[in-house]
């Protein structure tokens, strides 16, 4: 008779601590009772270690939602409206008051040199959130922040504002704003 390998005891019987080996298994064999080495790579919400759970099709469900509510707008603001060397409001957005904003996303385009700001309007507290400058070759600017996020107050009026600056000569300015009310 040939010499028959001896089984290293890998894992523990959790009852009376004694070595036991692990048993090779293939895919597609049934789960149920069976011991073997499981490497754990999930966590649940108490910090307990728990294997992956499955849709139906055998597939990671995974959400792409973004945990809140998608504010999209945009504006034309005609060359007409503006004066050059001041700022003029191109867009208003009127926000919730006691919220959070995040993920600010904003295009801005005009065929003129010209300063655009976005800003937070909170009562009669303007606070700039970011600048940008179109100008020669640059006829769009598009910004996307991720992390600037902003917190509305509790009283008064509420509000995001695009402003454009000419700097030379007025032509019509185009932007859409797009952001994220936190839940």
């Amino acid at each position: 008779m040939a010499d028959i390998r001896e089984v290293f005891p890998v894992l523990a019987d959790d009852v009376t601590g004694a070595g036991v080996a692990a048993v090779a298994r293939v895919q597609g064999d049934a789960a149920a009772a069976k011991a073997g080495l499981i490497g754990f790579s999930f966590r649940d919400s108490s910090g307990n270690l728990v294997l992956p759970q499955l849709d139906s099709s055998g597939k990671l469900p995974v959400s792409t939602q973004s945990p809140g509510t998608c504010i999209t707008e945009r504006a034309v603001q005609l060359s007409s409206a503006m004066t050059v060397g001041t700022a003029g409001t191109a867009m208003t957005i009127t926000l919730d008051p006691s919220s959070m904003y995040a993920r600010v996303n904003i295009t801005a385009s005009c065929f003129r040199n010209g300063l655009v700001q976005v800003v937070q309007k909170d009562d009669a507290t303007e606070t700039i959130l970011l600048d940008a400058v179109i100008g020669s070759g640059a006829f769009t600017v598009s910004a996307f922040h991720e992390c600037l996020e902003f917190a509305t107050g509790a009283t008064g009026a509420q509000e995001l504002l695009v402003k454009f600056t000419p700097n030379d000569k007025a032509s019509d300015f185009r932007t859409t704003v797009s952001m994220l009310k936190k839940a």
